[in-house]
């Protein structure tokens, strides 16, 4: 073998050695990977989210395999049974929601399994009036962190519409979200700043002039 094709051998097994490094960290690795991620549409009335995790992460969930072993072969009803089972009462311990100093209860309505293996798990906290200029809202979330801790980040990105059911999936799936952060064990709350539509921001200035 030629000295060249000695160095293009040897980039080669360099490319492919890194290649399998990287798969191995990548997000959409089904067992490796500590990472979740959460998209949260606030607008209207309320607030609709999603959190997303694979299937380790969703076995991670205390209790989760021990009291539902099968979850990974459930029916769409053995899954809505989860949901209102497990998944529910869990959620509304482990994340938060509080507007201007109000805190909301949070739901989660819908669990789904996807092709890959993804779990979502749908949210909604309702009547939430979104009637000042400036918005101040909190998002907790402490899913995981008791069983994981450090091992478990969770990415949330934010949007704004009043965006529902298929149009809602769609938002998520083309749309730049208009700002992101980290869920982590010494970052758990979220604080951010929502800005109310400017018929709405203008009538409550004026009522509380």
């Amino acid at each position: 073998m030629t000295g060249s094709l000695q160095k293009r051998y040897f980039l080669l097994i360099l490319v492919l050695c890194a290649f399998f490094m990287m798969g191995s960290v990548l997000p959409d690795s089904k067992y490796q990977t500590p990472l979740g991620t959460s998209q949260w549409r606030m607008g209207g009335d309320g607030i609709l989210a999603n959190i997303v995790l694979n299937e380790k992460l969703f076995s991670d969930i205390q209790g989760m395999k021990e009291r539902h072993g099968n979850f990974a072969t459930a029916s769409n009803q053995e899954l809505g049974m989860i949901l209102t089972d497990f998944i529910r009462p869990y959620v509304a311990r482990k994340v938060s929601v509080s507007v201007n100093g109000k805190r909301y209860p949070v739901q989660a309505y819908k669990l789904t399994r996807s092709d890959d293996s993804k779990y979502t798990i749908w949210l909604s906290v309702d009547g939430i009036a979104f009637d000042r200029a400036d918005n101040d809202v909190k998002i907790g979330y402490r899913m995981l962190f008791d069983e994981l801790g450090k091992d478990h980040l969770n990415l949330a990105y934010l949007y704004r519409s009043e965006a529902t059911g298929d149009a809602l999936q769609k938002l998520f799936d083309y749309t730049p979200a208009l700002g992101s952060n980290e869920f982590t064990p010494e970052n758990s709350t979220w604080e951010l700043s929502f800005k109310a539509p400017a018929g709405v921001a203008s009538s409550w200035a004026g009522q509380h002039q």
